[in-house]
């Protein structure tokens, strides 16, 4: 008789970079809550699972209920612009609350494990009341019985060609010991893009075309620098390295060519296999894989976490 695969529902999922990392550490997804039509539409055509909800906030205790000792894991990304260094860090934002549903969610649920990510600069930040709110996520958790740990893992030790550092908490009810990958492979850059020049739409190997002019001073720009006074944008990653942590914009210059990173090149510094069919306008693409967590270090986390539940 085939083992019954162990089962998981991902809260906050964007386009499903952590989805597809259990799937492929042979989890699978049974339901996913996210409140963006384009990443719905993304996960739903490269994942399994149904869409519980959109709005968190506005699914009742008895939805949840459904899924009661049905999921042995229950993962999910809540939203990180309060929390990041790279927004303004406002205690007030009520983003960063909606850390309490997935709460809520493990409480009613009850799975023997739990996964959620965040921004590495979560641990220095406090809520309005001027307490940590990594203190509060861990007596949340620790108040419904659940051992918890919080580690900060980056991307690039687990065969994703970017530096990504992610705070990722791991919790359990079973009173095993927590355990996070190890180190895994380096890759580099220059292993991913072997795409051509030129533009190959049925592999989404698209990008915004630009001026003759804006071409010529792309060429100008040093690699591992940025074109103009933009920190993220129009910068040019090093080939011979790990990319830089890409974001929601998507608007990285190519190390050779004289153009902007394709979608494809993007969804390949985060680790998304070429199959993976993004839905939506183009600048919709970009904003899913930024903000997605990088698959291959999802799958890291996944294998760890089942090799802990069999164990």
């Amino acid at each position: 008789m085939q083992k019954e695969s162990l089962k998981f529902i991902d809260l906050f999922s964007g386009c499903g970079g952590l989805s597809k990392g259990f799937e492929l550490a042979g989890w699978k997804c049974v339901g996913f809550v996210e409140f963006w039509q384009p990443a719905i539409d993304t996960h739903l055509t490269n994942c399994d699972g149904d869409l519980i909800g959109r709005d968190i906030t506005q699914i009742s205790d008895e939805v949840v209920e459904k899924y009661k000792y049905k999921v042995q894991c229950i993962v999910g990304g809540p939203p990180c612009q309060g929390f990041s260094m790279a927004g303004n860090r406002d205690p007030n934002d009520p983003r960063n609350r909606l850390f309490e549903h997935f709460v809520r969610f493990v409480r009613i649920i009850e799975p023997e494990f739990f996964v959620m990510e965040n921004v590495a600069s979560i641990g220095s930040m406090r809520n309005a009341e001027g307490r940590l709110v990594i203190a509060e996520i861990f007596n949340a958790f620790k108040e419904l019985g659940y051992s918890i740990q919080c580690k900060v893992l980056n991307s690039s030790n687990y065969g994703v060609p970017q530096t990504r550092r992610r705070a990722i908490f791991i919790g359990n009810r079973i009173g095993y010991p927590i355990k996070y990958p190890g180190f895994i492979k380096k890759v580099f850059l220059k292993e991913i893009l072997d795409l051509p020049y030129e533009q190959v739409p049925e592999k989404q190997h698209i990008y915004d075309k630009i001026s003759t002019a804006m071409n010529y001073k792309f060429s100008h720009v040093p690699e591992g620098k940025n074109y103009g006074l933009f920190r993220s944008n129009y910068k040019k990653p090093k080939l011979n390295a790990f990319c830089c942590t890409v974001t929601k914009s998507g608007r990285y210059i190519h190390p050779i060519y004289n153009r902007l990173l394709s979608v494809r090149e993007v969804a390949r510094v985060q680790s998304f296999p070429d199959d993976y069919v993004f839905c939506g306008a183009v600048k919709d693409m970009y904003m899913q894989i930024g903000n997605a967590v990088p698959v291959n270090m999802a799958q890291a986390i996944g294998k760890t976490v089942m090799e802990s539940y069999n164990e």
